[in-house]
């Protein structure tokens, strides 16, 4: 059976990523908002399918942007995440959310109190297989908490995040692990919540990549523990029994001129996250995954052929997990500062601008 390869290095491990399909296991905070909330899990929006949803193309039209928090470039912003299992996945409603004054909203997704300017989004994540070095690999998943909360929406709205990542150039492959030396995860929002489970791998990242960009993340690369520093994901692999396990984690910085809206990208642009050089990223992302559940249209495709018996072939959608967006935002100015801030700028142009 292959595995991924792991590096060592002093005393601590750098995880790199294998393949994955995830379908997580049941959210304990979210069931317990759940049983928390007056209206009860009943009354969520209802789960739509993939078809229902608008086609939500990566043209960023700020005319349907969701309302929230205004900031610099008067556009709004938001997050991501939470694992669940297989039947969180099949039956995941649009929970719904009325944000307090206290709350920080970022294009349309509530981050929950403004005095605590960490976050810390789970979800869920499948991804692919990988035979050797020089190959790619693409995961996939849904959001399914940000800060503890399931019901994640601003102002009762129904809404999810999702994400694609593609990890680019696996090297030093081998029983343990596997490291890639290019990442990017992109985040889309959609006001419907799609069944990741009711079709295949391949239609589900069609469908996600028709929703509305909302932040694009790059690798970052220093992870340190002995990783070459062109290294920006690592994932160390193990085996119980017949089944492959694997965990993994990199860094991650904002990328400010790629898809996704404006308030996303300053709210996570906050260089919070130490690298092993001295330096700072956005957004840590770990990973744990394992190909012991697999999604039943995958197998009737023949999508994730011998992903059991440890034969199936790069690409194959062997793999289904759980994984975590961590890091901190930067405070949104209040609009009433933004409103007096403008116009001095304005002004200060004017007086300093040479003849």
């Amino acid at each position: 059976m292959r595995l991924t390869s792991w590096r060592r290095g002093g005393n601590s491990l750098i995880p790199a990523i294998s393949m994955m399909l995830i379908l997580a296991a049941p959210n304990a905070r979210c069931e317990a908002a759940c049983k928390g909330d007056a209206g009860g899990c009943e009354n969520r929006a209802e789960q739509v399918d993939a078809d229902s949803l608008h086609r939500q193309t990566g043209a960023l039209d700020h005319s349907n942007e969701p309302k929230g928090v205004a900031v610099p470039d008067g556009r709004s912003a938001m997050s991501a995440a939470d694992p669940a299992s297989r039947e969180s996945m099949q039956r995941r409603p649009a929970y719904r959310r009325n944000a307090s004054a206290k709350d920080v909203v970022v294009g349309g997704i509530v981050f929950g109190s403004s005095l605590a300017p960490a976050h810390l989004e789970t979800a869920t994540m499948a991804q692919t297989w990988v035979t050797g070095n020089g190959q790619d690999a693409t995961a996939y998943g849904q959001v399914l908490s940000v800060n503890g909360a399931g019901a994640y929406c601003e102002g009762g709205g129904r809404c999810a995040l999702y994400y694609v990542a593609s990890f680019k150039s696996s090297k030093n492959f081998g029983s343990q692990g596997v490291e890639f030396t290019g990442a990017t995860i992109s985040l889309y929002y959609a006001d419907a919540v799609v069944n990741l489970l009711s079709q295949s791998s391949t239609a589900n990242l069609a469908t996600i990549r028709r929703m509305k960009p909302w932040l694009t993340l790059t690798g970052h690369g220093y992870l340190g523990g002995g990783v070459g520093n062109a290294v920006v994901l690592a994932a160390f692999s193990s085996l119980s029994g017949a089944v492959v396990n694997s965990l993994g984690a990199g860094l991650f910085d904002v990328d400010l001129a790629g898809p996704g809206l404006g308030g996303a990208k300053f709210a996570f642009n906050s260089n919070a996250i130490p690298d092993a050089l001295g330096g700072f990223a956005d957004v840590q992302w770990t990973f744990s995954m394992s190909n012991q559940a697999l999604n039943d249209n995958d197998t009737a495709d023949g999508l994730s052929a011998g992903c059991r018996g440890g034969t199936a072939a790069a690409g194959a959608w062997c793999y289904q997990g759980a994984a975590d967006f961590r890091g901190s935002r930067q405070e949104v100015p209040e609009p009433a500062s933004l409103a007096l801030v403008g116009p001095a700028l304005g002004v200060a142009t004017l007086v300093t601008r040479p003849r």
